[in-house]
């Protein structure tokens, strides 16, 4: 009998192929898990973004809105996105005191784990927004507090 060495060779092409895609789902995991986490990162980032605009309303305002929608459609402040990209429904909002507030959203994947910096002196980017990065899955609130603009003072 005699194997035919182009039979061999798409064999092997072919054990080379499934090899290759099995690799692909337990390095990235599968497309469902692909999409669970483009979502979580979508919520992140919108909730990063909603912290911005609070402080920029508080700033203007010296208040804080009653909710998301009264935040999105003020004048000056821009905000991408205050509904959950897979629900539709809003994302959690509430203001506790003065100037600290909670945001919360449901997560389908963990996030990031804490960074342990070495050094006391913390890179650029770490901080609040460290906490949302991090998040468990399932609902998660986050608390915060405004961060106020230093108001110029004029000397004459």
């Amino acid at each position: 009998m005699k194997i035919n060495a182009v039979k061999i060779f798409a064999g092997i092409v072919t054990i080379a192929v499934t090899i290759v895609v099995i690799l692909g789902f337990v390095m990235a995991g599968s497309p469902n898990t692909a999409r669970a986490r483009n979502a979580d990162q979508s919520r992140t980032d919108s909730l990063q973004q909603i912290t911005g605009a609070l402080d920029n309303y508080w700033n203007t305002n010296k208040a804080m809105p009653a909710n998301l929608e009264v935040l999105r459609s003020s004048p000056n402040i821009y905000i991408q996105n205050i509904n959950d990209p897979k629900t539709g429904e809003l994302y959690g909002y509430r203001s506790v005191s003065g100037t600290a507030y909670e945001l919360c959203a449901t997560f389908e994947t963990k996030g990031n784990q804490p960074v342990e910096y070495a050094s006391p002196v913390k890179p650029m980017g770490s901080g609040p927004y460290d906490r949302i990065m991090n998040h468990d899955v399932g609902y998660q609130c986050f608390q915060f507090k405004i961060n106020k603009w230093n108001e110029p003072t004029m000397k004459y």
